[in-house]
């Protein structure tokens, strides 16, 4: 999943459901820009259109209106849940390896001292 569409279900999910028009400006994706990873989130059954009923024709309910409100499913918020939790552990992997480097530094360091007095 690209910045863009984690971007895109994050605010759908913390505004219960947003349009392309008001994602764009919450964001600083032009509307064509955004119509990409709505397409990849909806393709992928993590966002959906809640008022797909208004468009009778299914070959317009296929479509993306800049008046189509999105919101997030289970499935997306499944998707968003395990995306947060990979980067909190890739946080606490880099975290750990900056502590082990810091102690093996403070361990030269007093080596060094005790072999030089």
């Amino acid at each position: 999943m690209t910045k863009r569409s984690l971007d895109v279900l994050s605010l759908i999910k913390r505004f219960d459901g947003l349009t392309l028009e008001m994602l764009a400006k919450l964001t600083s994706y032009s509307s064509e820009d955004l119509v990409l990873s709505v397409s990849y989130l909806r393709g992928n059954e993590y966002i959906k259109a809640n008022n797909q009923d208004i468009h009778a024709d299914p070959l317009l309910s296929k479509g993306i209106f800049p008046d189509t409100l999105l919101v997030i499913t289970e499935k997306g918020l499944d998707a968003l849940q395990q995306h947060q939790k990979m980067h909190k552990e890739e946080f606490l992997k880099e975290i750990r390896a900056w502590i082990t480097l810091a102690i093996a530094l403070a361990s030269l360091v007093l080596s060094l001292m005790n072999q030089s007095f």
